[in-house]
């Protein structure tokens, strides 16, 4: 079922016969083998590939993230990429392939924090989890003193560690766009430096609780 990504995609290979040929001459097969590679080795192969173009799943964010890089899509283009993707995660509303068969589901979310009210307008729940990712992506849209840089955001699924100035910096795994969004909240309200990253570490423990098993993933997944 074709989505606004999978269109969008679509202008970035033809079809030849019975194969899929992309704009730097690669096949599927040959794509989806460099993306493997550049992804230390997993988390990809053609059958994921062929079925986010059809439409029947969506990439995780480090994936879309890799197939920009072996295409040499234009930042503005993988930008809007970008996006798409965030709305199309948003609309599936906790899609168990997000993150290459990663659930988000609020059961591994804190348990004793679930619906207690946050300093940010915000209960913890999973509907406030894609709320944040919404305003993270918003924050795309001011290039300039949108204030994102030196916090830490260091989680278990992911090895991108401290906030950079730019939006395009920053990593833009799910997870990563809500705490933007926490820093967004935080600084309409006013809060100092330190009451944001006490803040952010609030939904860290939130998101992942001390006593979960939860995957890691390289800093590959910037």
């Amino acid at each position: 079922m074709a989505n606004f990504l999978t269109i969008r995609l679509s202008k970035y290979y033809k079809k030849v016969g019975n194969r899929l040929l992309f704009n730097n001459g690669m096949s599927l097969n040959k794509l989806a083998l460099e993306m493997w590679e550049r992804m230390g080795e997993t988390d990809i192969d053609s059958s994921v590939v062929s079925r986010v173009l059809r439409g029947e799943r969506i990439f995780s964010f480090r994936q879309l993230a890799v197939f920009c890089e072996v295409l040499d899509i234009h930042q503005s283009e993988r930008n809007l990429l970008f996006d798409l993707l965030g709305k199309e995660i948003l609309r599936r509303e906790g899609d168990p392939l997000i993150r290459g068969g990663w659930n988000i589901w609020k059961e591994v979310f804190e348990r004793s924090k679930e619906g207690r009210s946050s300093k940010i307008g915000l209960t913890f729940s999973k509907q406030a989890y894609y709320q944040l990712m919404s305003d993270g992506l918003s924050s795309r849209n001011k290039r300039r003193h949108c204030h994102l840089e030196s916090y830490a955001v260091q989680i278990p699924v992911c090895g991108f560690d401290e906030t950079k100035e730019s939006f395009d910096d920053n990593c833009h795994c799910g997870y990563h766009l809500a705490l933007y969004g926490v820093i967004k909240r935080c600084l309409a309200r006013g809060f100092d430096k330190e009451a944001i990253q006490t803040e952010i570490d609030s939904w860290i423990n939130y998101f992942f609780p001390s006593n979960s098993v939860v995957p890691v993933f390289s800093s590959a997944g910037r």
